[in-house]
């Protein structure tokens, strides 16, 4: 990826990780969880492929009864639309 070469980009289900046990020192996940197939298998593999005493790190939406702000995104009155899990949401100009 042109972005950054020099990380080693991997494509895959976050159910089903291609990587080994224990093999890292923190893992991110940030406004995925809710687009996952199986949320409960994902952070399964989060917590498998970090090393003991590693953080595990997940950002996530509440539920839109406890979140305004995403609440107002959401019922932007039209000028939000929801295109892809990949792209949250496109604001109409």
């Amino acid at each position: 990826m042109a972005i950054a070469p020099e990380i080693d980009w991997r494509e895959g289900r976050a159910e089903d990780l291609d990587l080994g046990d224990d093999v890292f020192d923190a893992v991110f996940c940030q406004f995925g969880v809710m687009f996952f197939d199986d949320p409960v298998a994902a952070l399964a593999e989060m917590r498998r492929v970090a090393a003991p005493g590693a953080a595990v790190n997940v950002a996530v939406w509440g539920s839109l009864d406890v979140t305004p702000g995403y609440r107002a995104i959401v019922g932007a009155d039209g000028r939000v639309e929801f295109a892809s899990p990949a792209l949250l949401f496109t604001a109409r100009a």
